[in-house]
């Protein structure tokens, strides 16, 4: 039975001189006391954009399992604004999953869009919280056959890697899609590039990107 543990979110404060390098300090005006704790969520993601904190994770019961997305204000205090004053968004996780779907990452783009990433789907927001609908059905594209290992986003296009299976074999591909969540035809073969075999280890999946964008 999965536990549920809390997920924390700390800010800290370094001061750095030429002779020498100080000790990393809470910053105790954030959240209460440097800390902000969103209770029973789990393998959480973040991202600091546009002067919001946001902040993904999974909760619910094993029953009634959902993702959760939260923006906060740089002082750690929810942000009342997002999605018609609730400060976090709840999808919940889909029958298709064959174990229990993680979220993944959380990926700003320039337009002030925000795209959540989990095992198995993606889900795209407006900058105030509500679904994109122009993106995929509704804001969502489900990836049943896939586990999701990263994303990015650059001059209008989104990247995704991903692992999946064929003939037992496990492999690592990536995708570009259209502003739309449509793959992306005219990139390498039929939208997708292939890396190679892997052994289900997300490892080397993050090299390809750095805060979001795609590494040239």
């Amino acid at each position: 039975m999965k536990k549920f543990i809390f997920l924390f979110l700390f800010l800290f404060i370094a001061n750095f001189s030429l002779a020498q390098q100080e000790t990393l300090a809470v910053d105790t005006s954030f959240g209460e006391d440097g800390i902000y704790t969103e209770e029973n969520l789990f393998y959480g993601a973040f991202i600091v954009f546009e002067d919001k904190i946001y902040l993904g994770g999974d909760g619910g019961s094993l029953e009634s399992p959902f993702f959760r997305l939260i923006r906060l204000n740089l002082n750690g205090t929810p942000d009342m604004t997002f999605n018609n004053s609730n400060y976090y968004v709840d999808y919940e996780q889909f029958d298709f999953s064959t174990y229990n779907d993680n979220f993944v990452n959380i990926v700003p783009q320039s337009d002030g869009k925000i795209l959540a990433m989990t095992d198995e789907a993606l889900f795209r927001l407006n900058a105030d919280g509500s679904m994109d609908t122009s993106f995929g059905e509704q804001g969502i594209i489900q990836t049943p056959s896939n586990l999701n290992l990263n994303g990015g986003y650059k001059d209008g296009k989104i990247y995704r890697i991903y692992h999946y299976y064929e003939d037992g074999i496990g492999k690592m591909m990536m995708d570009r899609r259209n502003i739309n969540g449509e793959i992306d035809v005219d990139y390498v073969v039929n939208g997708s590039i292939y890396f190679g075999f892997t052994n289900f280890c997300s490892n080397g999946s993050t090299e390809f990107f750095q805060n979001g964008d795609l590494l040239s």
